[in-house]
């Protein structure tokens, strides 16, 4: 798989289901929440979400730290 750099990439990414941007005030810079489609997980800690404070971050989990979840309760 190709490695991911930028946002484009993010969402043109199979895995992923939709990402945003967010900003609650509360920090200096704003994070981005990460969506994955059902089927894979993030951390290996069984979840569909990725939140990170840059895209730059994103990116890292997605070519490093996603992976298929053959056991994904939303699968059935």
């Amino acid at each position: 798989m190709k490695t991911l750099k930028t946002l484009r990439d993010i969402k043109n990414d199979p895995r992923v289901d939709s990402i945003h941007q967010e900003d609650d005030g509360c920090w200096k810079t704003p994070g981005y929440w990460c969506y994955l489609k059902i089927g894979f997980q993030a951390y290996g800690n069984q979840q569909h979400s990725i939140h990170e404070p840059t895209i730059k971050d994103v990116c890292g989990v997605l070519n490093n730290d996603v992976t298929e979840w053959p056991e994904d309760p939303d699968l059935t």
